[in-house]
């Protein structure tokens, strides 16, 4: 229930007037494609990982494919993201931000990945 809760209020949390500061960003964030083959079929994915950030305020992330959001992670969530069914050829940009409580993003640490 405190996770959906967090969840909740890393989406719709409301300002109380002052202007929040932003959560330190996540570090080093990497990107690979992986391959994987079952009789016939092939499929790439692109596994993202990164360090989480320093930032004792911050309750999740979110993650961007080429500008559109894809997933929403918790702060409690494993450090990393699978996105399934990528093209074989072709190039994607990520960026990730670190959500502290007050619903405030950090800036984004961006990664392409071919």
């Amino acid at each position: 229930m405190i996770t959906l809760f967090i969840a909740l209020w890393m989406l719709w949390a409301p300002l109380n007037g002052e202007e929040p500061s932003a959560p330190l960003p996540p570090r080093h964030l990497r990107g690979k494609t992986l391959k994987t083959e079952f009789l016939t079929q092939i499929e790439y994915a692109h596994k993202i990982t990164w360090n989480p950030s320093d930032d004792p305020t911050v309750v999740g992330y979110k993650l961007r494919r080429n500008g559109l959001l894809i997933a929403t992670l918790l702060a409690t969530d494993p450090a990393e993201y699978i996105d399934h069914q990528r093209p074989k050829k072709g190039v994607d940009v990520y960026a990730l931000t670190a959500v502290n409580i007050e619903g405030v993003e950090s800036e984004p640490v961006i990664r392409k990945v071919k």
